[in-house]
């Protein structure tokens, strides 16, 4: 637990596996943080809003399978500006996210009082 982050640093993109199977996948936003590009599969529903809005932002990709990730792995590693693009987009992505716990409180400060 709580090594993901330093491994997604170490990496120049990532793949979310648990995606790839009828699982619900796995959290995307720690390898966007990252400021890797993200790769995904078809399967997010566990994950939905988080991996639709990464997609839009341009930090995450959706492939249909394991041949397909393995094809979009190979071309974002083989091109460093799309690379960086993603990664930066991703960075951002999350920054746009950020301070959510704190907006929530406030919100539940002013309804209670």
């Amino acid at each position: 637990m709580g090594e993901m982050s330093a491994y997604y640093r170490a990496s120049d993109a990532a793949l979310v596996c648990g995606s790839l199977l009828a699982y619900g996948g796995q959290n995307l936003i720690e390898a966007c943080a990252a400021g890797v590009p993200v790769l995904v599969g078809p399967h997010t529903y566990n994950f939905a809003q988080a991996a639709e809005s990464a997609i839009a932002a341009g930090a995450a990709l959706r492939v249909k399978d394991a041949v397909q990730a393995i094809r979009a792995a190979r071309s974002i590693l083989l091109d460093r500006e799309r690379r960086e693009r993603m990664g930066k987009a991703g960075v951002a992505f999350c920054a746009a996210h950020r301070g959510a716990v704190e907006r929530t409180l406030a919100i539940c400060k002013r309804l209670l009082e």
